[in-house]
């Protein structure tokens, strides 16, 4: 679990320094290059944060979490979920999810089905995230 949460810390940091890069304008040229060839691998960076709706019974939040890690289980056997997990501390970023896609709309199009999000105990916050390949690798 402590290796987990020091890959999840160190994905945060970088997200933060890749961020500015990504949304504040095109990428360069050469970045583009360094992803079309292989070079760089993009993926989806996904913080879940509380939601709006956190106010169901005790019973009810268990069946929404079962079929939240229901959902995720089904993302990670498609091959789409690479990592999930949730932070210790308590804040409003409940969890984290890093898929294995390179677009956003696909990302919002499956994360959107899940029941957490659907019932408002969790919203989610995209971020488009590159790194050089071969630098992500998982157990």
């Amino acid at each position: 679990m402590k290796k987990a949460l020091l890959i999840i810390i160190f994905l945060v940091g970088l997200i933060f320094n890749v961020e500015a890069q990504v949304n504040s304008a095109a990428r360069p040229t050469r970045e583009k290059e360094k992803i079309e060839e292989g070079e760089m691998k993009t993926y989806i960076m996904v913080f879940l944060k509380a939601g709006p709706n956190r106010k169901q019974s005790k019973e009810e939040a268990e069946k929404i979490q079962q079929e939240h890690l229901d959902h995720l289980t089904s993302m990670y056997q498609e091959g789409m979920l690479l990592m999930a997990g949730p932070f210790q501390d308590e804040n409003s970023i409940k969890g984290i999810l890093i898929l294995s896609l390179d677009r956003i709309e696909e990302a919002k199009a499956r994360v959107e089905q899940d029941p957490a999000i659907k019932a408002g105990r969790l919203i989610a916050e995209y971020h488009l995230w590159y790194t050089k390949s071969g630098t992500v690798t998982l157990p």
